[in-house]
Parts: structure tokens; C-alpha cells; sequence
């Protein structure tokens, strides 16, 4: 055999060394780039299901507290209201929910702290007038229900106005 057979079978067997090794590279990092590409967009989508997810449970969240407030709301309005009755307002979805007002406007979020401290006060009052009452000093009594009076005037305007920005919102 020649040396230059044996130089072009060598330079053949490094070429195609080389060009495998090349190809190996490119190929490895064609692979790498798409599978990072890959997992980008799949961590995307689920970052974006996620987000998606929260905002539907958030909503869903403002729509309870938002239904349980404007219940509790009217059922105040219309014991408040009722001539004859002296009964004490109710508090539950305030004392459940009060923590997760800030889903709500600022506006809101102070009328509702504005109505059940004037709720606090009505029934405050309405437990010293029962108190009084059982004790029979009229006077006493008399001049607490004047300031229920003017506490009631309050606790409905507070209703109406929570009302009306619960059903705007």
C-alpha cells in the first residue's frame, strides 16, 4: 500500500471522526435548546394556570363574602326598621369576614367598618335599655332611647349605603 492511500484513508477516518463529534455537538445542542424551550413554555402555562386558578377562587371568594354581607345587611335593615321590635343585629358574616374586606374598594371597606361600629353601638345600647328596663329606671331608660333612636337613623343609612356600593361592586 502507498503512503498516500494510507495518508487519504486516515485523513478520511479523521474527517468523518471530526464531522461525527461536529454533528454530535450540534445536535446536542440543538436538543438542549429545544428541550429548555420546551420546558419554558410548559412552565408558562402552568404558571398562567395557576394565576388563573387564584383569580377564579378569589373571585368566587368576593362573591360569598360579598353575598354573606349584603344578607346580613338587609336582614339588619329590616330588624332595625321593624317598629315594635327590639332585637339585636346580627354580626356573623362581619365577624367571619371582616379580615377579607380589603377584596372590596376603599370606599366600602370603610362604610362596612362605619355600619357594623354603629351595628357595635346599637346593640350596646339595646342590651343597656333591656338592663334599664328590668330595673325599672325610666328615666335612664328614656334617655337611651333617645341615642338608640339616633343610632338607628345611623344603622340605616350605613344599610342602605353598604347595599347600594355591595351591589355596585
Amino acid at each position: 500500500m502507498s503512503t498516500n492511500l494510507i495518508q487519504q484513508i486516515i485523513l478520511s477516518l479523521l474527517g468523518g471522526l471530526v464531522g461525527t463529534i461536529i454533528g454530535a455537538i450540534v445536535g446536542g445542542f440543538l436538543t438542549y435548546k429545544g428541550s429548555m424551550n420546551a420546558a419554558k413554555k410548559q412552565i408558562n402555562y402552568l404558571y398562567d394556570q395557576e394565576r388563573k386558578n387564584r383569580e377564579y377562587a378569589e373571585k368566587r371568594q368576593k362573591e360569598a363574602i360579598r353575598n354573606s354581607l349584603k344578607i346580613e345587611t338587609q336582614e339588619n335593615l329590616d330588624l332595625v326598621d321593624e317598629k315594635s321590635q327590639m332585637v339585636l343585629l346580627s354580626t356573623e358574616a362581619w365577624s367571619t369576614y371582616k379580615g377579607d374586606i380589603t377584596l372590596f374598594s376603599a370606599v366600602l371597606q370603610e362604610e362596612l367598618i362605619k355600619l357594623y361600629a354603629e351595628v357595635k353601638r346599637y346593640n350596646s345600647i339595646l342590651k343597656d335599655t333591656n338592663a334599664l328596663y328590668l330595673n325599672q329606671t325610666g328615666r335612664n331608660l328614656e334617655m337611651l332611647y333617645t341615642i338608640r333612636q339616633e343610632i338607628k337613623k345611623k344603622v340605616i343609612d350605613f344599610c342602605n349605603s353598604v347595599l347600594k356600593k355591595l351591589s355596585e361592586e
